[in-house]
């Protein structure tokens, strides 16, 4: 499986036009998944990291801190 990302626009119609950059990575009548996410990129992605990092540090427990006293050697 392969992933693109790529940002585009819903045109008055419906359509989401393809880059040519992204359209040249695909075979015509290639089944692909579509995942849509709308509204501001940025302020979602700044979003998403930070309950990420904070997921990520509620699953970190005192007693794991044993680890940061060993050598990388």
């Amino acid at each position: 499986m392969k992933v693109l990302q790529f940002q585009s626009q819903v045109t008055t119609d419906f359509t989401v036009v393809l880059p040519a950059e992204i359209a040249s990575k695909l075979q015509p009548d290639e089944r692909v998944r579509v995942v849509l996410i709308s509204g501001d990129s940025d302020e979602d992605d700044d979003a998403w990291k930070q309950l990420g990092a904070e997921q990520f540090l509620n699953g970190y427990a005192e007693s794991d801190g044993i680890y940061d006293s060993l050598s990388a050697g």
